[in-house]
C-alpha cells in the first residue's frame, strides 16, 4: 500500500494501474492517499502558525530558543494527535527536525537578541512618537533647518575595563578560555558626543570622577576636548551647562540661522534653566526625545556608540599586550581619541539621522510592527478570532477536529505597565525652550527653593536646644473611622499628632493635627472625607501637607514627600 501511494504521488501510474501492479483495492488506496495530504496539510497550516507565533513573540521581546522550539512543536504534534517521529521521553522535537524546519522558512534565523528593558518596550508606542513628530514638523516648517544645522547629544560612560571580549583562537575542546582585563570593576568616566545630520561632530566632552584638574588626564584626546571634573563622574547639571555652552561657541547660530538640538529626557538637559536661558538668547529649539524611546529614535545611539564602545574595547586590549599593564585613568582620553576617530564619519551621522526619520523628517519609517510590543490589545481576543477562524475553515472541510494552536500552548505575554504611587508625572516629548515649559519649570523651582527654605527652618531653627525628630515615635498613620470624620479635641492633641518634637527636657509639642475631613490628598486629590475604611495617610514633617500612605509611598518613622526632598 505504501509503495502504491508513492507511485501515485510521484504521479507515475494511476490509482487504477498501481492497484493492480501492486495488488491492493483501488478505493482503500485512493483514501489512503487522500488521508495522507490532508495530514501533510494540516502539518504545513500548523508550521505556518508556529512561524507567525514565533515572529509575533520576537516582536514583543518574548523571543523563543531552539529548546523551545523544540518543546513546542512536540506538544503541538501531540495534542493535535499528528504522527511523529519525537523522542516522547525527552518531550522534545529533535535537533534534525529544527534544522530542517529552519532550512524550509528562510525567513527565520538564529540571533542574538539585545537586552531591552519593559519601560524601553512600552514607551515606545505610537501616540508619543505621533507627538514628538508634530513638534518637529512644526519646527521645520518654520526655521526650514538645513542638515548642519539639526544635531543630537548624547552621553555615554567609558570605564577602564572593557564592555566587550573579541573572539580568539584557542585549542578546540577546551573547557574555558580566558582573556585579560584591566581590572575586576573601575569607576565612571563619561563622554558627552554630538553629531548633527549633515556628518559634522561637535568636539567632545569627557567627565572624569575627580575633583581637580591634571594635565595629565588630557592626554591623546581627540582636539578641542572640553574636560570636566566630578566625584561621581557622571553628567551633572551645571557640566551640561558647560558643555551647551562650548556647543553654541562651535555651532555659532544666529538669528536667520536657528539650530536645532534634539537629547533624551534626563533632568540634567530638560530641568536646566540655565540651559534653556542660553539656548533662546542663543537662537538654539531644544526638542526632548519622547522617554524611554532613545533605543529607537536617538542617531547617536543607532550608529555610533555601539561601534565606539567595540573600539574602545579593542584599543584597551591592544593597549594591555603592548605595554603589559594595566589601563589607568590617565590612559582613556588617548584609548578614547584613537576610538572616537575611528567612528567620527559623516556617513554614521547621516544614517543616524536617517534612520530614526529624524532627518529628512519622516514618521513612517516607524511601522506598525515596530509598536507591536507597546499594543495594548488583548492577545486573548486576537489568538480566539484566530483560532475560530481556522476551525471554521476545518469545518468547512467536514472535519470535526479542533485545531490546537501555539498561543493555546504558550500564551504571548502581554506586558503591563504599573502605575506609580510616587505622584510623578510621566514624561513625553516637548519643545524645552518655550515659553511655556519655561514658565513651568521657573515656577516649580521657586516652590522647591520655598520647600527648602522651610525645610531647612525647621532643622536649624535656633534655640535654647536644638531641635531634633524624636525618631522613637513613628510617624501615625491615620485612616478613617466608619461614618464620621476623626475626633480633633485639644485634649487629644499628643495622641493624635504625626510627628512629635521634643527638647533636652524632652518635652513633647504637637506640631500636627489629624486631617481636616476637607482635606486633599497631594497625589490623587482625593478628599479625607471620601476616602474608604481602613485606608491610612500620612503628613509630610516639612510642608505639612497630606496623602494617602500608598499614594506617598511612606515607609520611613518619618515622612517627608516627594515634593519636599
Amino acid at each position: 500500500m505504501e509503495k502504491a501511494a508513492v507511485a501515485v504521488k510521484s504521479k507515475k501510474i494511476g490509482y487504477l494501474r498501481a492497484a493492480k501492479h501492486f495488488n491492493v483495492p483501488r478505493t482503500t488506496l485512493y483514501r489512503y492517499v487522500k488521508k495522507n495530504k490532508e495530514i501533510k496539510k494540516e502539518k504545513l497550516e500548523l508550521e505556518e502558525e508556529l512561524v507567525q507565533y514565533l515572529l509575533t513573540m520576537e516582536s514583543k521581546f518574548f523571543g523563543l530558543t531552539r529548546k523551545d522550539v523544540r518543546s513546542i512543536a512536540h506538544q503541538l504534534a501531540k495534542v493535535n494527535k499528528i504522527e511523529n517521529p519525537f523522542n516522547a521521553f525527552s518531550a522534545t522535537a529533535g535537533k534534525d527536525w529544527l534544522r530542517r524546519f529552519l532550512k524550509r522558512h528562510q525567513n527565520l534565523s538564529i540571533r542574538k537578541p539585545t537586552g531591552t528593558s519593559i519601560s524601553r518596550s512600552l514607551g515606545f508606542n505610537r501616540e508619543q512618537v505621533d507627538i514628538f513628530f508634530n513638534e518637529l514638523e512644526k519646527l521645520m516648517e518654520h526655521f526650514n533647518f538645513s542638515a548642519n544645522r539639526v544635531f543630537n547629544v548624547d552621553e555615554t560612560g567609558l570605564c577602564i575595563v572593557q564592555s566587550k571580549t573579541a573572539e580568539i583562537i584557542a585549542l578546540k575542546g577546551k573547557r574555558q578560555i580566558g582573556a585579560i582585563t584591566s581590572a575586576e570593576r573601575g569607576s565612571l568616566v563619561t563622554a558627552v558626543l554630538c553629531m548633527s545630520a549633515g556628518g559634522v561632530f561637535i568636539p567632545p566632552m569627557l567627565i572624569f570622577p575627580r575633583k581637580n584638574s591634571s594635565e595629565i588626564l588630557k592626554k591623546g584626546a581627540p582636539p578641542e576636548t572640553l574636560f570636566a571634573f566630578h566625584p561621581s563622574g557622571w553628567i551633572q547639571t551645571h557640566l551640561f551647562t558647560e558643555w551647551f555652552r562650548h556647543f553654541v561657541k562651535k555651532v555659532q547660530p544666529t538669528k536667520e540661522n536657528h539650530v536645532l538640538l534634539i537629547l533624551d529626557g534626563h533632568n540634567t538637559h530638560t530641568r536646566n534653566l540655565d540651559v534653556i536661558v542660553e539656548a533662546r538668547n542663543n537662537f538654539v529649539s531644544i526638542l526632548c526625545l519622547p522617554p524611554h524611546t532613545s533605543h529607537k529614535m536617538q542617531p547617536l545611539d543607532k550608529t555610533v556608540m555601539g561601534a565606539l564602545k567595540t573600539y574602545y574595547s579593542e584599543e584597551i586590549r591592544c593597549f594591555m599586550r603592548l605595554h603589559q599593564r594595566a589601563v589607568t585613568h590617565f590612559d582613556i582620553s588617548e584609548l578614547f581619541g584613537k576610538a572616537y576617530l575611528k567612528v567620527q564619519s559623516g556617513e554614521r551621522a547621516v544614517k543616524g539621522f536617517r534612520m530614526t526619520g529624524i532627518y529628512p523628517c519622516r514618521r513612517d519609517v516607524f511601522t506598525e510592527e515596530d509598536f507591536i510590543a507597546a499594543s495594548q490589545v488583548l492577545n486573548t481576543v486576537e489568538h480566539q478570532a484566530k483560532k475560530n477562524a481556522v476551525n471554521e475553515e476545518i469545518s468547512a472541510q467536514n472535519q470535526v477536529k479542533m485545531v490546537v494552536l501555539p498561543e493555546d500552548i504558550v500564551p504571548i505575554p502581554l506586558l503591563k505597565k504599573t502605575q506609580g504611587t510616587r505622584g510623578r508625572k510621566s514624561g513625553k516629548a516637548k519643545l524645552i525652550t518655550s515659553t511655556p515649559n519655561k514658565d513651568e519649570l521657573e515656577e516649580s523651582m521657586n516652590q522647591k527653593e520655598k520647600r527648602d527654605s522651610v525645610k531647612k527652618r525647621i532643622f536649624t531653627e535656633p534655640g535654647p536646644s536644638k531641635i531634633s525628630l524624636k525618631t522613637s515615635t513613628k510617624n501615625k498613620r491615620k485612616s478613617k473611622p466608619r461614618g464620621a470624620p476623626p475626633s480633633r479635641s485639644a485634649n487629644s492633641s499628643s495622641s493624635s499628632s504625626n510627628v512629635s518634637f521634643h527638647d533636652s527636657s524632652d518635652e513633647e509639642m504637637s506640631i500636627r493635627e489629624d486631617p481636616d475631613e476637607n482635606v486633599e490628598c497631594i497625589f490623587c486629590r482625593q478628599k479625607f472625607l471620601d476616602s474608604q475604611k481602613g485606608e491610612m495617610w500620612v503628613q509630610c514633617v516639612v510642608c505639612g501637607m497630606w496623602a494617602h500612605e500608598e499614594c506617598g509611598g511612606a515607609e520611613k518613622d518619618v515622612y517627608i514627600c516627594d515634593f519636599c526632598q
